[in-house]
């Protein structure tokens, strides 16, 4: 199991504030789902997280209006907000798919007219999407220069590196434990996350040459197909003891869109 993690953060913990948000829309989307203080301190210890950066970066979550905390008897509990679980649900549908769009097309405009806002926007009257518009041509694979906006050197790296520590996971024998597989899946989720709502939603073909988005993509849904999420009434707490003894903050309304 260490190794496992050891390969998808390099040994290095992730940024605590984005794994949480990570954490709470795979395991703890549904209505009412909760994850108390010492569960999330058992999924994330183990990627070499702090309990004081895990104290600060809920604390964080609750400023921005992403979770609401409370007591429940010794411990305290955190869910994501109504407006926390809409920014989940928005963005499962691109980090859980197993395929890219397959529709590509070209979109130009007149010099000063507005691009379609799901457009991906090339130049200032010249974008790629996946959704036809009016006057929008259909086109099989974008010439390099718009292939390289599409998506620069460092997303490309990324995915290529993202690719190859799946690869790499997946020759590793898969935990049975609930709480192992819950915090080897939800690693596998952040990376492939930190990929794909980075980059246009636009197929593969629209990529540069080197692009492994495929390979990464295909690659994900093989490793959670082989770790079913586990409820979270399954997932164990540390020794069974009371977490931080401050009252939790209540939510405040949201003060950015910032996605992690």
């Amino acid at each position: 199991m260490q190794a496992a993690i050891d390969i998808l953060t390099d040994g290095r913990p992730p940024r605590v504030w984005s794994m949480l948000v990570t954490i709470f829309g795979d395991l703890a989307l549904a209505e009412g789902a909760r994850l108390s203080g010492p569960q999330l301190a058992a999924l994330t210890e183990p990627m070499g997280i702090r309990p004081e950066a895990l104290r600060t970066a809920l604390h964080r979550l609750r400023k921005e209006g992403w979770i609401a905390s409370r007591r429940d008897g010794r411990t305290t509990s955190h869910g994501l907000t109504p407006w926390g679980r809409e920014q989940s649900r928005a963005a499962a549908p691109r980090i859980y798919s197993d395929r890219a769009p397959e529709t590509l097309f070209l979109i130009v405009t007149e010099p000063g007219s507005p691009l379609p806002g799901a457009a991906f926007a090339i130049t200032a009257n010249v974008a790629l999407s996946a959704d036809p518009a009016p006057d929008a041509l259909a086109l099989s694979r974008p010439p390099p220069w718009m292939r390289g906006r599409v998506c620069p050197e460092v997303p490309l790296s990324a995915a290529t590196d993202v690719a190859r520590r799946f690869a790499a996971v997946a020759e590793l024998p898969r935990p049975t434990d609930p709480l192992q597989m819950a915090i080897l899946r939800v690693l596998i989720v952040h990376a492939w996350r930190r990929i794909v709502l980075r980059v246009p939603d636009l197929p593969d073909r629209a990529f540069p040459d080197g692009w492994r988005g495929a390979e990464g993509r295909r690659l994900m849904r093989v490793l959670l197909d082989g770790l079913p999420k586990p409820p979270v009434e399954t997932l164990p707490p540390v020794g069974g003891g009371r977490d931080d003894p401050r009252p939790p903050e209540t939510a405040l309304p949201p003060q950015n869109g910032e996605s992690g």
